[in-house]
């Protein structure tokens, strides 16, 4: 056998197994990548296996701006039936169990009640317009619409903390002193649960033109309600006659 010979065979059989490591190498980073992105798949199947049609077909066929008219169906589709909870709210159509607040607790209850209210409005404006609009961006990168799902969902869960804010006003029994105040802070939220109802149209305006295009900026309005001048003159009165006349409110803190 001539010594040439059998020094090709090795290096041939070197190159093999240098391209068999290569191709399992591919292949596993291949497969890895394959999982990865059959995870994906089913992890948004399965989280929006309970939203609308209309929503799912969006997922699945991506037509163009998919991610905003995704974005418009889901707010459409789940604020629905929380603004429906709200109007029988206001038609005195809905039931929740009474609590009830003692003398010494219902000056503090009324201060912590608008309170929140002023810190829901700044955290609801800012799930919309910029978280919402963000994750829309960002889904058109990622092609992840569970990004949008998420940040929608933030919104309702905004809306949801409205509503029973104003439950709360309705359904808690306060001192008759204090019922004056009480029943001017009944629909405070309308105006806000206007501006979620309009959201969805605002967001789809652009592209109901022939050919959407350019950059659209996203107003939500969310102004001071009317009835918080006569609220603030009234809880102004009531904690001006608690510190000049603390007699009349012996037991009341």
């Amino acid at each position: 056998m001539e010594p040439g010979w059998d020094s090709g065979a090795t290096n041939r059989q070197q190159m093999l197994e240098f391209v068999s490591d290569i191709w399992q190498s591919l292949w596993h980073r291949d497969a890895t990548q394959f999982m990865a992105e059959q995870n994906v798949r089913k992890e948004i199947a399965r989280r929006f296996e309970n939203e609308s049609d209309r929503a799912q077909q969006f997922v699945s066929d991506r037509p163009k701006h998919w991610q905003w008219l995704l974005t418009i169906e889901l707010l459409r589709s789940k604020l629905a039936p929380i603004s429906k909870q709200f109007d029988d709210l206001r038609k005195d159509q809905a039931f929740k169990r009474s609590s009830q607040v003692s003398e010494n607790e219902a000056v503090r209850w009324l201060i912590c009640i608008v309170q929140d209210l002023r810190n829901l409005i700044p955290h609801l404006q800012g799930a919309i317009c910029d978280e919402l609009i963000a994750s829309v961006n960002e889904a058109e990168k990622s092609g992840n619409p569970i990004i949008v799902l998420e940040a929608v969902e933030r919104v309702c869960e905004g809306s949801r903390q409205l509503l029973r804010w104003e439950e709360d006003v309705r359904f808690t029994l306060l001192p008759n002193r204090i019922e004056t105040i009480q029943k001017t802070l009944r629909d405070t939220t309308v105006q806000f649960f206007g501006e979620l109802n309009n959201l969805a149209d605002k967001l789809e305006a652009p592209f109901k033109k022939k050919n959407p295009a350019g950059k659209y900026k996203l107003k939500v309005d969310f102004k001071d309600p009317p009835n918080m001048v006569k609220l603030s003159k009234q809880l102004s009165m009531l904690l001006r006659d608690v510190e000049q006349n603390p007699h009349n409110w012996t037991g009341w803190f």
